[in-house]
């Protein structure tokens, strides 16, 4: 493992698949989704719920959010939704830290009640989140609702945020749950990415795992999308085993076919090796490597022989050319200009980090020029050329490709070392 991430330049692998908060992407629909659920708890309204397909986000974004109000409020937790009304109380309390062993319904009623109006005149704050809430019984729903009556005459004792795959706004819909589903202050649906979201977020990633030597080719990246449909889950599952595949081929950059190889891994189809020079037997030794080192699971790999390099070279020249896909890629909005086949980088940049939650990109050093995209909070980026507007604003080119380039205002960015100072 080690050896694979200082090949690429990386301190940690940038695509396990468990919902942690440090790499969470702030994508637009992400970002509204985290700053309305704070709303709605600032606020004491009650319910809130946020649907999306899986791998959509929905766990890490509760992360990101419990990580932040860890310190402010009580926050109750259910991970196994199926559970019996009764059960599902008892889960609760205990969440809550409160002894259920001897008490009835009305007891644990009465002293959660307790607890939460020490909590409220306390300035704090008492949130249950039920996660994979689709498969709550309609029971158990019924009994959230009855839980949410506990309440001032102005404001909410308790805020509930259900979480689910969007099977859950059908069963709101029913007649038997319309009290609940109009408790319901606010609902967003989690989106998959768009091509453009999806580049900048695999860049954001690798960012995040360290400065990466990771490069992607455009048609990589659409292949990847074409796989993921842009739910991050996919994109992280496709991407561990396709950066094995280029590591055991010795190539920094990300081809389309080594896209293809983890595509048709995890399908759990045995890959024809077309190409001359890949060897079945240096194949299930590397394999058998691989799995003892754990790295990123059992995955589809391929080493090149003696025979096959001038030929394997030869076939990697016709390839599509490289975009550098790292923390400074731009998602770009869908009426600007489509993703570049090539990014250029300068050989030695310095670089900047976006300190605000999203900045604009423009196609000129110029307030008024087109916005062409966009950046986010904590994104690192190369800084490629300087340049000075008519009002005194410093700018600075962020990449640039056949059909223009992008720009970003040093306002908006922290710099680095002899940032101020771009080649």
């Amino acid at each position: 493992m080690d050896n694979l991430l200082a090949f690429f330049g990386l301190r940690e692998d940038p695509f396990r698949l468990t919902p942690d908060p440090h790499f969470y992407f702030p994508s637009r629909v992400h970002q509204e989704a985290l700053h309305s659920l704070e709303y709605i708890i600032k606020n004491r309204e009650g319910f809130y719920m946020i649907t999306g397909e899986p791998g959509t986000g929905k766990t890490t974004l509760i992360n990101v959010f419990r990580e932040k109000w860890k310190e402010r409020a009580e926050i109750a937790l259910i991970l196994t939704p199926r559970l019996t009304p009764d059960d599902f109380l008892v889960t609760v309390f205990e969440a809550l830290q409160l002894q259920t062993v001897g008490k009835n319904k009305n007891d644990l009623f009465r002293e959660l009640k307790d607890l939460l109006i020490e909590k409220y005149f306390a300035g704090r704050f008492v949130i249950i989140i039920v996660d994979e809430a689709h498969n709550l019984p309609t029971e158990t729903l019924e009994e959230l609702r009855l839980l949410s009556n506990l309440e001032t005459n102005k404001e909410k004792l308790v805020q509930i945020v259900l979480i689910g795959q969007p099977e859950l706004e059908n069963r709101l819909a029913h007649e038997q749950l319309r009290q609940l589903d109009q408790r319901i202050t606010e609902r967003i649906r989690l989106q998959p990415l768009t091509l453009q979201e999806s580049a900048a977020y695999i860049g954001y990633r690798l960012g995040k795992a360290g400065k990466n030597n990771v490069r992607l080719s455009a048609r990589a990246l659409r292949r990847v999308y074409r796989f993921s449909r842009g739910i991050p889950r996919l994109i992280n599952l496709v991407l561990s085993r396709t950066i094995m595949a280029a590591y055991i081929d010795h190539d920094p950059s990300i081809h389309e076919r080594h896209i293809i190889y983890a595509i048709q891994y995890l399908a759990g189809r045995r890959t024809k090796r077309k190409r001359a020079g890949y060897k079945t037997t240096a194949f299930a030794l590397i394999a058998l490597l691989v799995l003892s080192l754990g790295v990123f699971g059992l995955v589809h790999v391929f080493s090149r022989s003696e025979s096959g390099k001038d030929k394997g070279n030869a076939n990697r020249e016709k390839e599509s050319p490289v975009t550098t896909i790292s923390s400074s890629t731009i998602p770009l909005e869908p009426h600007a200009a489509a993703i570049p086949e090539q990014v250029v980088i300068s050989r030695h940049p310095v670089y900047a980090t976006v300190k605000y939650d999203t900045v604009n990109v423009r196609s000129a050093p110029s307030r008024e020029a087109p916005r062409i995209g966009f950046l986010y909070k904590g994104t690192r980026i190369a800084l490629l050329e300087k340049a000075q507007d008519t009002d005194g604003t410093i700018w600075h080119k962020v990449f640039e490709y056949e059909k223009g380039s992008g720009w970003v205002s040093q306002e908006v960015l922290s710099l680095e070392g002899d940032a101020n100072n771009p080649s």
